[in-house]
Formats: C-alpha cells, structure tokens, sequence
C-alpha cells in the first residue's frame, strides 16, 4: 500500500465495498429482480458538486481542513433535546478549541480531544463537560473535541496541538465506535 496513491487506495476500497455492499443487496433480494453494484454504490457516492462545494467552504457545519479533514464552524443549529437549538462557537485564537467560558482568563493545563462527546455536541457554550470540570476545578479546561472524529485524528491533533499549547494533563477521550473511524476513507 505504500506505493499507492491515496486515489489508488481509495478506489480499492471502493471496490472491496462494492463487493461487500452488492453482496448484502444481492442476500436481500429475491433472485428475479436485477441488482447493479454501480447504481447501488451511486445512491452513496458524493456529486461533484458536493465535493467542489466542500473544498469551497459551502458546506454550513464544518470546513476542509488538509491535514485532519475537517474543523468545525460557528453555529447554531436545532439540535438539542425537544428541539433545543445549541450554540457552537469557537475560539479565534490559531488553536480553533472550544470557546472557553469558566475561567478563561487562567491558565490553562488541561487539555481534551476526541469526538462529539469530547466536543459536547447538543450541549450549549458554558455546559459541556469541560465546563463543568473547570467549575469544580477553578481554572479552564480546553476542549479539541470534533464530531465525527476517529481515534487517529484526535491523536494527529493531540500531536500537533502540544507543540503549540502544551498542557500538563492530556485526556485523549476514546468512546463508542470511534476506532471503527480509522477505516474510512474519505477521510
């Protein structure tokens, strides 16, 4: 695989998921009816005009970024509980965390990364779990969390972000399918 293009890579999978994909469809239909990978695997596959609109920053939840694939963007979005709408802001300083609320203004030594857990996702500024524990704490907690992440890109942000902002205490959060994340290939 080391010789592959990414390209390369991605269009075997493809090709693996086309064969796992059409089996599936061909065990659940009947042995009259036709079933064509290439139409089943079309209803999955992003338009050009999908991807263009991502690199150009169209998309509202999130932005491309070249090395983690994707940071999250300010927004509001009716996404709470019954309906609730949740603020996401994030701050303007080069790290683009969480914005912090509970004591800002302190140093920081405590660092967090992971997914939408780690991020707080449906859960307004000032309430995520960092909140809380820099409450109890005293002093602020930052959150690198982004929704939808695998293990290996909160680690590839991890990595990088300690060399900017170090931190004395690190919690690399790892929850629910977040290792099965390391497979995907559009990532």
């Amino acid at each position: 695989m080391h010789n592959q293009t990414r390209r390369d890579f991605i269009q075997t999978l493809t090709a693996g998921a086309a064969a796992v994909g059409a089996g599936q469809v061909f065990a659940q239909t009947k042995p009259t009816d036709q079933v064509d990978a290439r139409s089943y695997l079309s209803k999955m596959i992003y338009s050009k005009q999908e991807v263009d609109d991502w690199f150009s920053g169209k998309i509202r939840f999130a932005k491309y970024h070249s090395e983690w694939g994707w940071l999250l963007r300010d927004e509001r979005f009716q996404d709470g509980v019954d309906g609730a709408v949740s603020t996401y802001t994030y701050s303007t300083n080069p790290f683009h965390e969480r914005k912090m609320i509970g004591n800002a203004d302190k140093p920081c030594r405590i660092n967090t990364y992971g997914d939408s857990f780690t991020q707080g996702h449906q859960v307004n500024e000032g309430e995520t779990w960092q909140e809380v524990l820099a409450a109890h704490l005293g002093e602020p907690v930052r959150n690198f969390g982004i929704g939808a992440w695998s293990v290996y890109q909160a680690w590839l942000r991890m990595k990088y972000e300690e060399e900017r902002c170090p931190a004395d205490l690190v919690i690399l959060n790892i929850y629910d399918d977040d290792h099965y994340r390391n497979i995907d290939a559009w990532c």
